[in-house]
């Protein structure tokens, strides 16, 4: 899978999985410390990265973005991983 540049940056050649669990049509990719959530543009997809940094500050336990970039009508959202159960 060919990365935008910015997620590149971090993820570089860190081997990862797809993830099925989830209720959104986003495709997910599990990384040892990071989760990627790619989706189609549209504008609740561009917002997530600017929910969670705004229910990190209200001190909610929330991934925390890591690097977001949007390229070839798709929305990347690498966020830190978190433990626990779905």
């Amino acid at each position: 899978m060919r990365f935008p540049a910015a997620i590149a940056a971090l993820v570089g050649e860190l081997p990862f999985r797809e993830e099925g669990i989830g209720m959104s049509a986003a495709r997910v990719y599990l990384f040892e410390d990071y989760v990627l959530k790619v989706s189609p543009a549209a504008p609740h997809a561009t917002r997530e990265a600017q929910i969670l940094s705004w229910l990190e500050k209200a001190g909610l336990p929330t991934p925390r973005p890591a690097a977001y970039a949007e390229a070839d009508g798709q929305v990347w959202l690498l966020m830190t991983r978190i433990r626990g159960q779905m």
